[in-house]
């Protein structure tokens, strides 16, 4: 997300960027701010709305003109008696204000469509850059991020072996946009020649501060795919990256990337034999890998499993969609331990990965006088837009964290965390409260934000579940994730949901109980042994 909401584009600067005159730095702002972004957006609309309203409703309510329009010919009859200079200066300025008139027709259809045409011409260029063989596509989206070959062999693609990558390529088959080269100039002019209310759009962005790129944009009002772009680098019109917005999903970005070649032998890694192969593998082995996924952050939001294969005594960890780089640095977190297996490419169970999704934004199906509410005592729209970025963001990283609790509870329940010698238990111990504390300070960050909001304080709620007095940490887990998904769910209900205005206030009463609930869960893991 980006973190940059200090200094946003002035109503100005978004004016320039409309006019091509925003400066590259300004443009690069409004590509990665959401803020500025929904701005310009709701400029193009208004501006969109009142041509409608002008050509459709106001236009055939207008009066006629009191006199006809007289033609260039009717002028000049009206004056062939007139000689001289006069008939000279009157003739003149007839053929001076057609002329005025044509070329701003011209000027106005050529306004109109130059960034359609612009954005031809650099398709029709970057169709012809050379691109190299095997290049490889980093595909992001759902918080995944999944890598494929840039061209498949066909439009099929290999997307079987995960569920994520066959429901993009059934988003893009649905849209009619070529999924065997996703990137690829033809394509995406192949998708833009069959839409036919479609607006485009070409801007100069500069990548990093070194990088100059151009961004072909087209958006359409109707369909499965609304919003497709493409990033030419401008030194040869290669094709880099592109995003793409489908109706009712969360934003596709794709990115070309480095074939892995590195990260293929990190699938399945060798060993040393570091241990007897007679020693089974145990508990303290898997809180060991743990322990090192923790030091990494990889232990929560990831796509990770860790299991024991007890038959080959070994841990395995297992993820998929992660890029060659997290690979790279969870192979060197779990190379000093031995019996740990490695595998990047089945990926763990569907149930199994917490993965922090992209916040929602605010929603405009809020009722209106709980809007204007929200907008009052928080200081404005930008303000809520920024608190319900910070607030899903958190709530998020408390469903992961309460995942990562569950993990350890489920593989150290209490008879399994007795057994464990003085230091391992002491290595729990210090894992477990690194997630609480984050946990407290997450439930305190949401609760602070929301406080103009939330009503008044209410009588302490007890956790879901059974586990009222804590009698050991793992009993009350279950509390803290039911709590912790309660309060995920209310916060997006509110703050990116659709609801009437009557529900409003049982919303926010029931939003505050959720927080009341969480944090005690919290509190008591934080006081559990």
């Amino acid at each position: 997300m980006h973190s940059n909401r200090t200094a946003h584009l002035t109503d100005e600067q978004l004016a320039r960027f409309q006019d091509g005159e925003l400066p590259s730095a300004g443009a690069a702002h409004l590509e990665h701010c959401p803020v500025c972004a929904s701005r310009l957006r709701d400029w193009n609309a208004a501006a969109a709305a009142y041509a409608e309203y002008r050509d459709a409703i106001r236009a055939p309510l207008l009066s006629p003109a009191p006199q006809p329009w007289r033609s260039l010919d009717q002028l000049i009859a009206a004056h062939q008696s007139s000689r001289g200079t006069n008939a000279l200066r009157w003739w003149a300025v007839a053929m001076a204000a057609a002329l005025s008139l044509a070329l701003a027709l011209v000027a106005t259809h050529r306004s109109a469509d130059q960034p359609s045409a612009r954005a031809n011409r650099l398709l029709a260029r970057s169709a012809l850059a050379t691109l190299p063989a095997n290049r490889m596509i980093a595909m992001r989206a759902r918080g995944r991020t999944l890598l494929r070959p840039a061209v498949l062999a066909s439009d099929e693609g290999d997307a079987a072996a995960d569920p994520d990558m066959a429901h993009l390529r059934n988003l893009f088959r649905s849209a009619r946009y070529g999924w065997r080269e996703p990137l690829s100039p033809r394509t995406f002019q192949s998708w833009r020649n069959m839409q036919k209310d479609r607006r485009d759009s070409v801007s100069m962005i500069s990548e990093r501060g070194e990088n100059r790129l151009y961004r072909v944009r087209t958006d359409v009002p109707a369909g499965v795919l609304r919003t497709a772009s493409l990033l030419l680098r401008a030194e040869d019109l290669r094709p880099t990256a592109g995003d793409f917005e489908f109706a009712g999903e969360g934003p596709v970005s794709i990115t070309e990337t480095a074939a892995p070649v590195e990260a293929a032998p990190m699938a399945r890694p060798t060993t040393p034999e570091a241990s007897p192969v007679e020693t089974p593998v145990g508990p303290a082995d898997t809180l060991r890998v743990l322990a090192a996924l923790n030091e990494i952050g990889a232990d929560a939001g990831e796509p990770l499993d860790v299991s024991q294969d007890a038959r080959h005594r070994r841990v395995v960890v297992r993820a998929a969609g992660l890029d060659p780089a997290r690979q790279q640095q969870i192979a060197a977190a779990l190379a000093p331990l031995p019996r740990v297996t490695l595998d990047f490419e089945s990926g763990p169970p569907r149930t199994a990965a917490v993965s922090l999704a992209a916040p929602q934004t605010y929603s405009s199906n809020i009722p209106a006088g709980l809007r204007q509410r929200f907008e009052e005592r928080l200081g404005g729209p930008v303000a809520v837009q920024e608190l319900t970025d910070r607030t899903l963001e958190a709530s998020a990283v408390i469903l992961a964290r309460a995942h990562a609790m569950e993990v350890l509870a489920a593989n150290f329940p209490p008879e399994t965390e007795a057994r464990l010698s003085l230091q391992d238990r002491s290595l729990l111990r210090r894992l477990r409260l690194r997630h609480v504390a984050e946990l407290e300070r997450l439930a305190a960050r949401i609760r602070t934000g929301l406080k103009p909001l939330l009503a008044s304080p209410s009588a302490p709620h007890p956790p879901f579940g059974d586990n009222q007095g804590g009698e050991t940490w793992q009993a009350g887990v279950s509390s803290l994730v039911a709590s912790a998904r309660e309060t995920d769910r209310v916060l997006n209900q509110i703050l990116a949901g659709s609801y009437s205005q009557s529900s409003a206030e049982d919303l926010l009463r029931g939003l505050a109980s959720a927080v009341d609930r969480l944090e005690s869960a919290v509190q008591s893991q934080s006081k559990g042994e």
